[in-house]
């Protein structure tokens, strides 16, 4: 059991930096999209979507993993109130995690609402998972 909770713990972890890569990484190149030439927009979109799969799928990692591990090394009722306010905004970010990817369809389908919306999108999914990490941090010192 021990194997299995460090490799859950790790996949965890990369998983984390697989989430913050595209947390951070797509409003990056979607300001680079914007800022750049029209016939260089097809491949920064591109990458944009690549980033968008491998973050859904590492929050199909960070659920599986993350459940495992409170089954296996926590009692979820001793969890202190800073891991419970962690969970709350991960659903909050799944959530927003939706919402943006239904709002860059219809970006790409030319709503130009949606377009204004991206940037603030993206910096609001930086600073949660921003304070996910922190949740974390305090949750597990």
């Amino acid at each position: 059991m021990d194997l299995l909770v460090k490799i859950a713990l790790w996949s965890h972890f990369l998983a984390i930096g697989v989430g913050g890569s595209a947390t951070f990484g797509i409003p990056v190149v979607g300001r680079m999209m914007l800022q750049g030439p029209p016939e260089a927009r097809p491949s920064f979109g591109g990458t944009i979507d690549r980033l968008s799969k491998m973050g859904r799928a590492a929050i199909g990692v960070l659920i599986v993993s993350g459940l495992f591990l409170v089954w296996a090394r926590y009692d979820a009722a001793e969890m202190p109130a800073t891991f419970w306010a962690k969970m709350l905004l991960v659903v909050l970010l799944i959530a927003l995690v939706i919402y943006t990817v239904r709002n860059g369809a219809r970006a790409r389908a030319g709503d130009m609402a949606a377009a204004a919306r991206g940037p603030v999108l993206g910096r609001v999914g930086m600073g949660m998972f921003a304070l996910i990490v922190l949740m974390a941090t305090l949750a597990f010192q």
